[in-house]
This record gives C-alpha cells, structure tokens and sequence, in this order.
C-alpha cells in the first residue's frame, strides 16, 4: 500500500531513482562533454546566466540550477546527469502515490528510465533543458487541481524552454477536466502569459547584441520546411518515437484506450500529440521532441501495471524495449539510432540542393520526399507494421483495462443498489 507518511514516498522515490539511474549509466554510458551546438551554449551560460548572453539568454533556468551546483563542484555535464536523475524522481515520486507497490511503481517508473525521455539526455544530447521541462510537465499532471501550483509550474517551464506554451491547448484542457478554466484560472494564464512576455522583453534590453539570438523571429526566418516538407518531418519524428521507445509505445496506446485520467484522458491524449507535431512549425529537433512521449508511457504503464499480471505485462515491455534500443543504438551517442540517421541522410541529403533562401517549391518538396520514402519504402513499411502492431497490442490492452475496472466498479457497489431497476 502507499505509505501514509510523504516522507517515506520521497525515500522510496529517491532509492528508485538512484538504482535506475546508476543501471541506465551501466547500460549505455554517460556523455561526459556538452553535446555540440545548444548543449555547448547552455553549459557557456551556466558561468553567468544572469549576464543574459549567447544565443539563448532567455532559457534561464537550467543555466542557473547548473551554476549554482557548479559551487559544489558539479560541472555542467554532472549537472545534465542530475537533472536525469530529478526527473526520475519525480516520476517514481508521481507513479509511487499511484500504486500500492514499491516494485510496480519502480517498474513504471523504469520504463521511463528505458525511453527517450531520460536517454536521449544521458547520452548524447547532455547539458540540454528539456529534462527539466519532462519533470514540470509530469508535475502539472499531478497538481491539475491546483490552480495556483499548476500555473505556477508552467511558468517555470517556460523560463526553461519556452517549448512548453505550444503545449497550452492541452494544459488548459487539463484544467477544465479537474474542474478549472473559470475567471480564477483566465487570471492566472494571462498572469503567466504577461509575466514571461515582459521577462522576455527585459532579457532583449539586457542582452549583449553579439551573435545570432534563437527567438521568435529566428525560426520564422529559418523553417524552409513549413509547409511543404512537414509530411516528411512528421514521418521522421514518428519514426525516431518507435526508435526512442519501442515496445513500450504498447503502453501509450493502453493509457489512451483506458481513458487514463492523468493526461486528460482520451481527448487530452489526442490533444497531447498535436501539441508535440506543432512544434515541428518552428524547428526541426525530431529527436528531442520524440522524448515527450515519455508522459503517455508513465500513465499507460500506470494503467497496465493495475491489471491482474500488469506486473508481469510491463516487466516484458521493459525487456524488450532494452533489446530494442540496443539493437537500435549500438553507438549510444548516435542520435536517434541507426535507421533514423540513416533516413534523415538520406532525405536532407536529396532535399538539401532544392533549399534556396531558406525556401523550397511545393513540387521540388513533394518530388525528394516521394524520392526519399521510394528509396526507403522497405524500412517504412516495417515502421508503420511496428506501430500497428503496438497500437493493437495497446488497445486491446487498455480494453481490458476498461473492463476490469468496470468489474471492480460493479463489484464495490451495495447489493441493493446493483439489483435496483435503472
């Protein structure tokens, strides 16, 4: 049973977290140098982060968590590590007041430690923010019913990465499944809302005018890919989610059909991922938005591990999924595997020369990407057969899921209430 005392949840929570983070550095390594580009320009920033310098200056908030454990003598690096072992905490912490079992909810929380969610950050992309967002995601998840808490959070994500706004339609969906959205909660989003935007605009003022900035207006200027060659990036990012999760997309699919209640529930799944493929309007960071399907994951492992022999369902996802990203990633600092660098290659390297002032023609888009699948039709029909196959396998899951809850719903209700007429 769930320990009454929330100390004992946080000593659990924490012992979980520790043993799965040691097991994860055991199995692929560790990065041990900032990845090159964003990773390098957060850990620049960590010296001063509040001198507001570099490309980013706005994505405040790893750079000073980093800068601080920096006195203690935690480089940036140790500090991405750190930060992989928060939100393992916090996910053990999350799934620990959600089950009765200390071995179920370190199995769940296990199969976020084996998902992009924690490995695309321990090796190769370290010093990035996003592992700070998963955590402050999964955290509104638990505090949808507190208002304050809930917007509270949001904002602090925002200060990490300013990624998490795109996510608002499912953040106010959330909202009004736990009984929000009134005036009270009109006035904390449009807190939020004016709270950052005059953060950013105070960081414009204070920021050196050195170098390119990676605002707003950057990405506008710079998605040669919107619109005409977003079916391709879609298809990329769907298939470095297979690559980063495997089998264990079973469990999103279970968490969905079971209408789990955490992300919204069915509708606030759906929501979710057209959240996720919107971020595609302004970068093309596959592999690192592929690691937001940790939350389906947690709240369809949360479903299956109730189920009679869930323990032993999700014990079989969690093995496979570890064969699958071995097989996947045999360099572990390769991003998003094999066939996933091996697809995107081939695909940049035929639509590259038709790019021209970060413009492309909708035939010339339409023509390399019918190219670039014809080339790989092979790898993307075992992409599409992978995803049935765990979609089917998932569903029928979370019908069972459905159903065993019923029982139990019928089960617990008095005699004379079940045997009253409708």
């Amino acid at each position: 049973m769930v320990p009454s005392s929330p100390r004992v949840v946080w000593l659990q929570a924490l012992l979980v977290a520790g043993v799965l983070a040691a097991a994860v550095h055991l199995w692929i390594g560790a990065a041990v140098v900032p990845f090159q580009g964003h990773g390098e320009r957060f850990a620049t920033m960590a010296q001063a982060p509040l001198a507001f310098d570099g490309e980013i200056p706005h994505r405040v908030l790893w750079p000073v968590l980093a800068h601080g454990l920096g006195w203690l003598g935690l480089g940036p690096v140790g500090c991405s590590h750190l930060a992989n072992m928060v939100l393992l905490l916090v996910v053990a912490w999350f799934v620990r007041l959600r089950v009765d079992s200390l071995l179920d909810a370190a199995l769940v929380t296990a199969t976020v430690a084996a998902g992009g969610g924690v490995l695309v950050y321990h090796m190769p992309m370290a010093c990035y923010s996003d592992t700070l967002n998963l955590a402050l995601l999964a955290l509104t998840v638990h505090f949808a019913t507190r208002p304050a808490v809930f917007w509270s959070l949001v904002l602090l994500a925002a200060l990490s990465h300013e990624m998490v706004l795109f996510f608002t339609p499912w953040l106010l969906w959330l909202r009004h499944r736990s009984g929000g959205l009134g005036m009270r909660d009109a006035a904390w989003f449009l807190g939020v809302l004016l709270v950052y935007g005059g953060y950013r605009v105070m960081v414009s003022g204070l920021a050196p005018a050195t170098g390119p900035s990676y605002g707003f207006l950057y990405y506008i200027l710079n998605n040669f890919w919107v619109p005409w060659l977003l079916p391709g990036l879609w298809a990329l990012l769907v298939q470095v989610v297979l690559a980063e999760f495997g089998p264990l997309l079973v469990l999103a699919f279970a968490g969905w059909r079971a209408d789990e209640t955490g992300s919204g529930g069915r509708v606030g799944a759906l929501l979710y991922l057209g959240c996720l493929l919107s971020l595609e309007l302004f970068a093309y960071d596959v592999m690192r938005f592929a690691s937001f399907l940790f939350l389906p994951v947690l709240l369809g492992g949360l479903a299956v591990v109730r189920l009679r022999h869930g323990r032993w369902l999700v014990l079989a996802l969690l093995v496979a999924a570890v064969v699958a990203y071995s097989n996947e990633h045999p360099v572990p600092s390769m991003q998003g595997g094999v066939t996933f660098t091996r697809l995107q290659g081939e695909m940049m390297e035929l639509v590259g020369p038709h790019v021209h002032n970060n413009e492309i023609s909708s035939a010339n888009a339409f023509a390399m990407q019918r190219q670039a699948f014809g080339l790989q039709w092979t790898t993307w029909v075992w992409v599409v057969a992978a995803w049935l196959a765990c979609g089917i396998v998932g569903v029928w899951l979370g019908r069972r899921g459905l159903a065993q809850s019923h029982a139990n719903d019928a089960g617990n209700t008095p005699r004379t209430q079940r045997n009253a007429s409708p």
